[in-house]
């Protein structure tokens, strides 16, 4: 149960799903678990590239935004909290003010806490994760649920909640045996426009890693 990283566990930590749209796109084959073979590729049902394209639309409205700002002239308060391999649960929030770069060249970060776990590249609809997918989507274009690069493999899920929306990544790398098997997992809430000025902001970010005790450490940073 510990390597169980599903919908369910997400939205306690972020916003509340959305039922008919859970029903739809949590489908228990697709949960990333560790330990578990990489899902079937599959073209985004209707649901899910709704979401997929009402998510990108959001994050693209907020880079640009971002990029008619001053270098540091915003900034944002994150909290901060881990869990390690040997815990079940996250340590002490902690807190820190955190300055939006906007570079002549270059993409847009978070000028984070150094010595942290935080993360500081910045989810957008151009983000190397996401360009491909939103680049298709923003255009009425379908893609799959799995993007290749190279010898890695990619399987996302795409899921409807109150306040926006929850994107699931998981890294899939090959085994001896031929077999995909999740290395590592990353969950993003993102805020829709009834959040209003945070439309398009990553609400809750975390970052998980399976671990050789059989449990799972990880990372998360959310918006205040």
């Amino acid at each position: 149960m510990k390597l169980m990283i599903g919908v369910l566990a997400i939205c306690l930590l972020t916003f509340s799903c959305n039922k008919e749209e859970k029903k739809e796109n949590s489908n228990p084959d697709e949960r990333f678990v560790f330990g578990k073979e990489i899902a079937k590729e599959r073209v985004l049902g209707e649901g899910e590239f709704k979401v997929a394209k009402d998510m990108c639309l959001s994050l693209q409205k907020k880079r640009e935004f971002f990029e008619t700002r001053g270098d540091r002239e915003l900034s944002f308060i994150f909290s901060l909290s881990d869990k390690s391999c040997q815990s079940d649960t996250y340590s002490s929030e902690r807190d820190y003010s955190v300055n939006l770069r906007v570079p002549r060249v270059g993409e847009l970060t978070f000028e984070g806490p150094r010595g942290t776990s935080f993360t500081e590249d910045i989810l957008s609809d151009i983000h190397p994760s996401l360009e491909s997918i939103c680049s298709n989507v923003l255009n009425d274009i379908n893609v799959t649920n799995i993007q290749t690069s190279g010898t890695i493999k990619y399987q996302y899920r795409f899921l409807s909640s109150t306040n926006g929306s929850i994107l699931e990544i998981g890294k899939f790398a090959q085994n001896t045996a031929g077999a995909y098997m999740p290395t590592f997992i990353e969950t993003f809430s993102v805020f829709s426009s009834v959040a209003g000025a945070r439309e398009g902001m990553v609400q809750n970010r975390i970052r998980v890693t399976s671990c050789s005790n059989g449990s799972a450490q990880s990372s998360r940073q959310i918006l205040k």
